[in-house]
């Protein structure tokens, strides 16, 4: 009976007001109910909602008073109707959605088909307007337009070829001059390699085994001793230089051939330390290698080998006795970075720049009486950038040098 008074007394209320006012009012009655727990009543006007929204086309209004429904008999734990208000507020959206689209999917198409038609008129404007210029440019022109343009034809194949023998001549110049100066600077010096270094060292051969040969009678064993250790690296000096410049000769004559491989750059350290244990030895000199196991590198390993041989001899030769030689690496980006560090009396900035620099006369490098670095460093720096990599140098006067090189960690393709 309070249900049936409830309902006539919404329809009094809502005879004054508009469908959606009312729809409104009703809602909110149905709150206000809903939070003091009046279950029941906030049902009854959810569900005026519903009716008066239902008799709307507005598939949207309808949604939202499932939702409310829906709301509404969760907090009322009735879940069944719960359920099913949930499941029309989905059928009522995917309904509004589907309107929705079809009616922009109409639109659209309507958009469409005038474009399409605008397009089509303009595109036969424009085929008749081309038609009329063609037949007028055939018409009037048609001569003289081909001849000017077989004739701009020409001039224009003359230039471009003109232009590209020209730059083909100025290429070949240029390239001929740098060839030139590189040959000649290759000339002077392997001249001053063997005029000076073999030429010392053959000096210093033959004055000690004249010496050696003369006193020998007279020598007492560690003075023996001693000659011998000068000659022997005295020898070794010479095999160096000889082997450098033949080495260098022979890149250059494009007679060395180039075959890279992945091999571990410790072990191949290792046994070009080797090669250096007895002057080591004799100079009582330290080595020490921290190059990780298994290091690989892809390189071609014989050139590899001279480049270690040239800097462990360097070092080996400007490191004081009692000092340390360290053989070091590092990677980074693909490649891995080899550097040998002595214990030597170091450049200066002046002698780094004359290092690798064909032109300069490397003999006036350090201070008197030291050894030139002849050819070695120049070789391994070329051979360096045969492999991909670059070579540099860190130093400080009294306090020793440090060569570095890279190679790439991998093949690269």
């Amino acid at each position: 009976m309070r249900a049936v008074l409830l309902f006539f007394l919404l329809l009094i209320v809502g005879a004054g007001f508009a469908q959606s006012e009312k729809a409104g009012y009703y809602r909110d009655k149905s709150r206000a109910f809903l939070e003091l727990k009046n279950f029941n009543d906030a049902e009854l006007y959810a569900d005026s909602v519903l009716l008066m929204l239902s008799q709307s086309n507005n598939l949207d209004s309808v949604t939202s008073a499932y939702l409310w429904l829906y709301e509404v008999h969760t907090a009322k734990k009735d879940y069944e109707k719960a359920i099913g208000d949930f499941k029309m507020a989905e059928t009522y959206s995917d309904s509004a959605e589907l309107v929705k689209r079809n009616k922009i999917e109409a639109e659209l198409r309507s958009q469409l088909a005038v474009e399409r038609e605008d397009h089509q008129q303009a595109v036969k404007l424009l085929d008749n307007s081309i038609l009329e210029l063609q037949e007028t440019a055939q018409r009037n022109w048609r001569n003289t337009l081909m001849l000017l343009a077989s004739m701009l034809m020409l001039v224009s194949v003359a230039i471009i070829a003109l232009f590209r023998k020209k730059n083909q001549l100025q290429k070949m110049l240029g390239r001929s001059a740098s060839d030139l100066e590189e040959l000649q600077a290759f000339k002077e010096k392997l001249f001053t390699v063997l005029s000076y270094d073999l030429k010392n060292s053959l000096s210093s051969f033959e004055n000690l085994t004249h010496g050696l040969g003369s006193q020998l009678a007279t020598l007492k064993k560690e003075e023996t001793v001693q000659f011998l250790r000068h000659l022997y690296t005295t020898a070794v000096d010479l095999k160096s230089a000889l082997n450098n410049v033949i080495h260098w000769v022979g890149y250059h004559s494009n007679a060395i051939p180039f075959h890279p491989e992945i091999f571990d750059s410790k072990v191949l350290a290792e046994q070009m330390l080797e090669k250096f244990r007895a002057q080591l030895t004799a100079k009582k000199l330290t080595y020490d290698v921290f190059i990780p196991d298994r290091q690989y590198v892809f390189a071609d390993k014989e050139m590899i080998g001279i480049i270690l041989d040239n800097l462990l001899s360097n070092a080996v030769h400007y490191t004081q006795p009692g000092g340390v030689i360290t053989c070091f690496s590092g990677r980074k980006d693909g490649l891995v970075t080899i550097g040998i560090k002595d214990a030597g009396v170091g450049l200066s900035e002046a002698d780094i720049h004359k290092l690798f620099n064909v032109k300069e006369d490397i003999h006036s490098i350090g201070r008197p009486g030291q050894k030139g670095a002849g050819v070695g460093l120049l070789l391994s720096k070329e051979l360096v950038e045969r492999n991909g990599g670059r070579m540099y140098v860190e130093s400080t006067l009294g306090q020793g040098s440090t060569f570095y090189f890279t190679l790439p960690e991998k093949k690269i393709d």
